[in-house]
Formats: structure tokens, C-alpha cells, sequence
């Protein structure tokens, strides 16, 4: 095992940003209360989307946290289509209104 790490989906934690209080669901009914350690800003931007995944990772002294979030957005009708074609000598540009 190169490293100590697992991934868990929403039905393995409970996350409540206002808080700031991560409650992960272990064996035999245990539950690891964690308390983040992120700023108010940053909090106050995800507080209207979902989480649907961590990931958690011990790397010998520290335990670190990865939130993954997801907000559904509205789709508009493209006014413009633009492919970009990069090459190691030119880049080249096509654009349809």
C-alpha cells in the first residue's frame, strides 16, 4: 500500500458547513468528528452547493481532507462556437457566429 487513503460518497459522511463540523461514519457505529479548518470565505461560497464526495488521506503526521462539491447551472444557447486547434508550431482558430 503506497499510501493510507480512502474515498468515500455522501452516504458515509455527514458535512455541515455552517458549523464547519465533518462527521465521518466509521465501523460498528463509530463516528470521527472533524472540525475544518477552511475560512469563512471559502465556507460561505459552497454553503448552496452539494458535496458528493471526500477523499481523506493520512500521510504519516497530518490528516487531510478533500471536499468534492457540484452546482447544477442553467444552460444558454451559444451565440458563438470556437474550436482552438494547439500544435507545437501554430495555433489555429475557427469561430462560427
Amino acid at each position: 500500500m503506497k499510501r493510507l487513503a480512502a474515498r468515500l460518497d455522501k452516504y458515509d459522511y455527514k458535512l455541515d458547513l455552517k458549523s464547519k463540523i465533518l462527521v465521518l461514519k466509521l465501523h460498528n457505529g463509530y463516528e470521527a468528528r472533524l472540525k475544518l479548518l477552511a475560512s469563512d470565505e471559502r465556507i460561505e461560497k459552497y454553503l448552496d452547493w452539494s458535496s458528493y464526495e471526500l477523499a481523506v488521506k493520512y500521510d504519516g503526521e497530518s490528516l487531510w481532507v478533500s471536499i468534492y462539491f457540484r452546482k447544477g447551472v442553467a444552460l444558454r444557447e451559444a451565440k458563438t462556437v470556437m474550436t482552438i486547434d494547439s500544435n507545437f508550431d501554430n495555433v489555429t482558430l475557427c469561430g462560427v457566429l
